[in-house]
């Protein structure tokens, strides 16, 4: 799932709605408190569910797409990671 979503996306730019969740762009949603469920990057049906509800309750609101979320975070995890060296919880 990763791969084949990556390759559309920075590749070809062919895709605009999904995200590639490897390890760094789940590291960093981990990272400010997103909970994901263990397997997800591996369960196609849990990947896609998690997929969806970045792209709807996270990017919608922005007025982004899932694939500038997904170069979003790969491009900057560190930065995320120390602007937030806590992650968002409180």
């Amino acid at each position: 799932s990763k791969g084949a979503r990556d390759f559309l996306i920075t590749g070809f730019g062919l895709v605009t709605d999904h995200i590639a969740l490897d390890s760094r762009v789940l590291g960093v949603i981990r990272h400010v408190g997103v909970e994901i469920p263990d397997g997800a990057a591996s369960d196609p049906v849990l990947y896609e569910q998690l997929e969806q509800d970045l792209v709807q309750q996270v990017c919608r609101p922005l007025g982004i797409t899932g694939a500038e979320l997904d170069q979003l975070l790969f491009k900057h995890y560190k930065e995320i990671k120390r602007i937030f060296p806590k992650g968002l919880r409180t």
